[in-house]
């Protein structure tokens, strides 16, 4: 370069250099290799001249873009090396990042799966706010290109584009996923260290810049919030991701998007199931942190994210309540002050004390088998002629402190889950039946017109339908009533039950829908009737 400046120098005012201006340099560059704009780039921020002739090449490609039918030497070799380029938007600099981030809009244009790769390569190697912005740039320039603000085929661009940018989000996040997978092999058992920071740690971070920027509505690009409706189309991966990781930043993107469908259209029941069972995961996960304020954050987070599901599915409450309790008492119950389950029986009586044990105090309070038709409780307070019950002697001790923190969060997130219209009510209702499911199934029929066989046992669907039917309509209706003709029988039609005693069956099916699956369509969805 530095002989051609000499060169041009010398002879510029001679009779063989007199056609010779930046117009034929420039047209000789679109016919050049994607090195040569390279060592332009180099070039143009020291020379005056190397800076203008780049910015005369790139009006040219920008013009030259107009007619598809024309092929560009540079272009072409610009997307066969679209990975060096690239590097130029993380090294580089202003100068270097902007004109690569315009070249890269012309290939993206031409070639809609390099925009696709470029969009997921910045949303994983993005490190700071300068290479989101040329990421918002290359978004908006590609798809506005050559197209007034005022024209109507911006929505058309618009809603052609938004789905490349749901396949872009979704490949930086399995591909980030891949990556830290790599990297966890690298360690011993898996055991990465605790400030190493993951490329899903960045990939998150870099959505949740580009969501506060897009609420902030400052960004004029971002107004179409095409980076929400990419998340929302990705619910279902990113909730795969917050099962396996447990940094804060998976459930602050799911807490900046809309899971109302007030926005977008509403999440389907697939992706309801996932999210819920993840942001339960999470909020356990949470309950070990060690550090108390990265405890009380996740927790927060995930209570919030509890009640944005819960307030506008219902199917996410149920499901959300029945996770809390079951994980709480069977898989996280040490956490709250349960003491560990030995199988052999002759080593938990050695163990439990006898007073501890409530099957002992059940046998001197009364015969087991009497407890299914009585309304006694099974806790009281002492044995007649024996005085009150006697304190355990670890009661002296008190629970330990970390036990009633973690107590009160799991209260907080149910009741995050009962927010909204009805919802302490029925949450409450769903929450008593729940315990009563898990802990003591076989007096649920007390005071109820049930059987009274002795260790009768509830299925799920029985409690939530028929159980609540004769709860809710006392004296209870008969289910087939009688015609005039004498038969006995009922029009689907016209008696239709209500969600809330056929909800819960509709959830099991939808969970074993690879079994169920035919019952489902002639249960809910009525085909005969719509065709």
């Amino acid at each position: 370069m530095d002989r051609l400046f000499s060169l041009c120098a010398a002879h510029r005012h001679s009779s063989a250099w007199e056609g010779v201006g930046p117009a034929s340099v420039v047209a000789l560059l679109v016919r050049a290799d994607v090195h040569c704009f390279m060592m332009l780039l180099r070039q143009a921020q020291r020379n005056v001249f190397c800076r203008h002739l780049l910015e005369y090449l790139l009006q040219k490609l920008e013009y030259e873009v107009m007619f598809p039918e024309r092929s560009i030497p540079l272009l072409s070799s610009t997307a066969e090396e679209i990975g060096i380029v690239r590097e130029k938007l993380l090294e580089g600099n202003q100068l270097e990042q902007y004109s690569t981030a315009r070249i890269i809009i012309l290939v993206c244009y031409n070639q809609p799966s390099e925009f696709v790769s470029t969009l997921s390569y910045l949303l994983q190697y993005s490190r700071n706010d300068t290479t989101l912005a040329l990421l918002v740039r290359i978004i908006s320039g590609t798809i506005t290109m050559h197209t007034p603000n005022d024209s109507p085929d911006v929505n058309i661009d618009t809603d052609r584009y938004q789905g490349f940018i749901n396949t872009g989000v979704e490949y930086a996040l399995r591909d980030a996923m891949l990556c830290d997978e790599q990297i966890k092999k690298c360690f011993i058992d898996n055991n990465v260290p605790e400030d190493q920071k993951t490329y899903v740690h960045h990939y998150c971070l870099n959505i949740v810049k580009l969501l506060r920027w897009e609420n902030s509505k400052r960004v004029a690009a971002l107004r179409t919030r095409s980076i929400s409706r990419a998340v929302e189309a990705n619910l279902y991966r990113t909730g795969a991701a917050l099962q396996q990781y447990s940094s804060l930043l998976r459930p602050r993107v799911l807490d900046r998007v809309d899971l109302s469908g007030t926005k977008s259209p509403p999440p389907s029941v697939e992706v309801i199931l996932k999210i819920v069972h993840a942001v339960v995961q999470y909020f356990f996960r949470c309950l070990h942190e060690t550090d108390i304020m990265s405890k009380l954050r996740g927790v927060q987070t995930a209570s919030r994210l509890l009640r944005k599901l819960c307030l506008h599915s219902k199917l996410a409450r149920a499901v959300a309540l029945r996770q809390l309790l079951e994980t709480a008492m069977f898989r996280e119950d040490k956490i709250f002050g349960s003491k560990p389950v030995i199988p052999n029986l002759l080593a938990t009586a050695r163990e439990w004390e006898d007073d501890d044990l409530l099957i002992t105090m059940n046998q001197k309070h009364g015969p087991i088998t009497q407890l299914t038709q009585s309304h006694t409780s099974v806790f009281h307070a002492g044995i007649i002629g024996k005085g009150v019950r006697r304190n355990s002697s670890e009661d002296d001790n008190g629970i330990p402190p970390i036990l009633t923190p973690n107590n009160e969060l799991l209260m907080g997130a149910l009741m995050s889950c009962m927010d909204g219209n009805n919802g302490i009510v029925e949450g409450a209702t769903s929450i008593s039946l729940l315990l009563v499911e898990l802990v003591s199934p076989d007096v649920m029929y007390n005071g109820l017109p049930w059987p009274d066989e002795d260790f009768t046992k509830l299925v799920q669907v029985l409690r939530d339908c028929l159980w609540n039917y004769t709860r809710d309509n006392v004296p209870s209706p008969a289910l087939f009533p009688c015609d005039a003709t004498g038969l006995r029988w009922r029009d689907p039609s016209t008696c239709k039950p209500s969600p809330t005693y056929t909800d819960t069956l509709r959830i099991i099916l939808q969970k074993k829908i690879s079994k169920l699956g035919h019952m489902y369509p002639i249960m809910f969805l009525n085909l005969e009737k719509d065709s």
